[in-house]
């Protein structure tokens, strides 16, 4: 039986059993859908006008959206979203990977009423990678792409187990990139196919294999990963293990 690979926030017990079902984020979900008005509002003005998302995000902190000769529908619009944005208190800078949710969501349904394949909900579902290495390349590139944090001190212990499915419910595998790298220049129609793309088992150039999985799975050990700028340390408890650069 194939063993898998989870990042968590807490240590696991080994030989715990975990339902997917009973681990839910309650408040994430919450959250995404208290959210779901306004990426409907982002997403339908960057259709109906061929505007790049990141472009509305630019617009969304122009003070004077006169002064910049905005198209008045367009203006309208970026109006409605900005009061959106401050009756939920939305932060585009902590908060705006829930439009990736938003576009999966979306995508996901989709295909369901096209040809009615289930796909798991990602809010209802435990990720996973097939080795300890793809976990490392994860983290390593939320690093990097954290531009708060430039201090070489800086630091941060992760913990990773290992995992034998129990029962499946539901699964899916697709290229974590496609998640992860997007264009300035993507319209929501971009953001939908390279969804689309995701949902669809399509790969990128060099993928990062996860696994969506629903059901129940048993942690069979433990390990941590201490990640620093540039350099990776893996180790079990009490014990330190191989090096990763």
């Amino acid at each position: 039986m194939e063993n898998h690979y989870k990042i968590v926030n807490k240590s696991y017990r080994v030989g715990e059993l975990i339902s997917t079902s009973k681990n839910i984020d309650i408040k994430r979900k919450y959250r995404f859908k208290e959210l779901t008005h306004l990426f409907n509002l982002i997403y339908n003005v960057s259709l109906k006008h061929d505007i790049a998302v990141h472009k509305i995000i630019e617009l969304i902190h122009t003070q004077n959206l006169t002064s910049i000769k905005v198209n008045e529908h367009i203006s309208n619009s970026i109006i409605e979203i900005k009061n959106e944005i401050e009756r939920t208190k939305f932060n585009i800078r902590r908060e705006f990977r829930y439009f990736n949710d938003f576009i999966l969501d979306k995508v996901r349904k989709d295909t369901f009423k096209e040809n009615g394949n289930r796909l798991p909900d990602r809010f209802e579902s435990h990720f996973f990678f097939k080795t300890i290495d793809d976990c490392i390349k994860y983290l390593t590139r939320l690093k990097s792409m954290d531009h708060r944090k430039k201090s070489w001190l800086y630091f941060k212990i992760f913990h990773i187990v290992e995992v034998v499915f129990i029962d499946q419910k539901n699964q899916h595998i697709g290229d974590n990139n496609l998640l992860t790298y997007f264009s300035n220049t993507y319209t929501s129609t971009d953001f939908y196919n390279q969804a689309r793309d995701y949902l669809f088992s399509k790969n990128s150039l060099s993928p990062l294999k996860e696994i969506v999985f629903q059901g129940k799975y048993k942690v069979i050990n433990k390990t941590k990963v201490l990640l620093f700028q540039k350099f990776y340390i893996s180790f079990k408890p009490f014990k330190l293990g191989s090096f990763y650069c």
